[in-house]
């Protein structure tokens, strides 16, 4: 019987003890695949981007993308002490930033994404940085819009509405419109399905109200349909791959001490930005009393 018992024991604690080992070894293995902890300890940081108005581009004259959002990630990389030369741009677009997260290309998008239940099918998103609505762009003059007040007026027989593919306006249309003609362009330029009206190929473009407003300023003959009310406001937010939860803690962690801390307000303030509508909420921090 105390043999029987002194087997037993035995066998035990080598099977704790290779179950121990074994979830070690596991540990050992997913910290060293985890993508944050490579980003720290190369100092090295990879990011997605779409050209975006003032918000990301390529700078003509030294060719650094530079934009709002890369002011933002700068900061961030900056404060993980990860210099700005240490950061790698990776171009995308609005139908494929996910992809580019699974295979890989790179680990974060900072594209300017309205974080929407279909896209976090596919990718984890982070808090919001900032809401934005949408809009529309007609030609001035065209009496079909002048009494326009919903989205869903545009869904007409006859309407030709320009839309660019994966952009979330189109996804709106696809899903919402059944009268109107779509037509949809293939493009990261969320301004090509705009140029479409401007050059009288289509009726209508969707946009969001930032590419919206800063078209229609540069073109006086369109006018921002929405321009009073913008329908559909949502959070823009950046992106990660779904299994990167300490990467998407890091950057949730990173864009609140930002807002906290009034550095994300001081970014929004630059002059450069003073034409894009952020919207934020109203909520905020108030001491005890």
């Amino acid at each position: 019987m105390n043999f029987a018992i002194s087997a037993y024991a035995r066998t035990t604690r080598r099977l704790c003890a290779a179950l121990v080992a074994g979830a070690l070894l596991f540990s050992s293995a997913s910290y060293a695949d985890d993508t944050l902890s490579t980003i720290l300890s190369q100092k090295k940081l990879t990011v997605g981007y779409i050209p975006y108005d003032d918000l990301t581009h390529r700078d003509l004259a030294t060719s650094k993308i530079v934009g709002f959002f890369p002011d933002v990630i700068e900061a961030i990389a900056k404060e993980a002490g990860i210099p700005p030369e240490n950061i790698t741009y990776v171009a995308t677009d609005w139908a494929n930033f996910a992809v580019g997260l699974k295979a890989h290309k790179y680990d974060i998008s900072i594209s300017g994404t309205f974080k929407t239940i279909p896209r976090a099918t596919a990718a984890a998103f982070t808090q919001p940085i900032f809401y934005l609505g949408n809009s529309a762009v007609a030609r001035k003059g065209d009496e079909r819009f002048a009494h326009i007040t919903d989205v869903m007026q545009l869904d007409q027989p006859g309407l030709t509405i320009a839309v660019v593919s994966g952009e979330q306006s189109y996804d709106f249309a696809k899903s919402r419109f059944t009268h109107a003609t779509l037509k949809v362009i293939k493009s990261a330029d969320l301004t090509s399905a705009l140029m479409e009206v401007s050059s009288q190929r289509a009726d209508v473009a969707l946009s969001d109200h930032y590419v919206v407003k800063s078209y229609t300023a540069k073109n006086p003959d369109l006018i921002d349909v929405f321009a009073s009310k913008p329908w559909n406001i949502q959070p823009i937010a950046w992106a990660v791959r779904t299994e990167d939860q300490p990467l998407l803690n890091f950057l949730n962690a990173s864009l609140d001490y930002l807002q906290s801390t009034g550095r994300m307000a001081q970014i929004m303030a630059k002059p450069e930005y003073a034409t894009v509508p952020f919207l934020m909420p109203a909520n905020t921090v108030q001491p005890l009393k």
